[in-house]
């Protein structure tokens, strides 16, 4: 009978240097990628931040729209020009929750992209994932308690 289970990925030690190479321009090629992708992306939200500086206006929420209520998410726009005009009260007032979770959200990105530039499979505990959830869940529900 046929062995059934694959051979292991010899580590970087134990490459040829061809191998290494190779494994070196994967990770270039995603890096630049990722940098692409957040360059375009930080770019598009400071063209949107300055706008709704210059006119005052923002898109909508449809949930606060369509209920009255104010979602999770509602005073990330107000947040995000307060934090980008250094004032840190401004952006409390606007969505705590958000600013509070910010460090932690960021750390989260960074690993899963660091992951990805090593074509490592990110894994954030789901015990995480669920208590950012129930986090943002009480905190929609309080805020328009208060």
């Amino acid at each position: 009978m046929k062995s059934s289970h694959m051979t292991p990925k010899a580590l970087p030690s134990e490459q040829g240097p061809g191998e290494a190479r190779e494994g070196l321009k994967g990770q270039e090629a995603r890096l630049r990628k990722i940098l692409l992708k957040y360059a375009l992306l930080l770019g598009g939200c400071l063209l949107y931040l300055q706008a709704v500086l210059l006119t005052g206006l923002s898109l909508p929420c449809y949930f606060h729209l369509l209920t009255g209520l104010l979602c999770p998410g509602c005073g990330i726009t107000r947040m995000l020009t307060a934090l980008l005009q250094g004032d840190l009260a401004t952006a409390w007032q606007a969505n705590g929750a958000v600013l509070a979770a910010l460090p932690l959200l960021l750390a989260l990105i960074i690993y899963d992209e660091a992951q990805y530039v090593r074509a490592r499979p990110a894994h954030v505990p789901d015990w995480l994932l669920w208590l950012l959830l129930a986090y943002f869940g009480v905190f929609g529900v309080v805020r328009n308690l208060v």
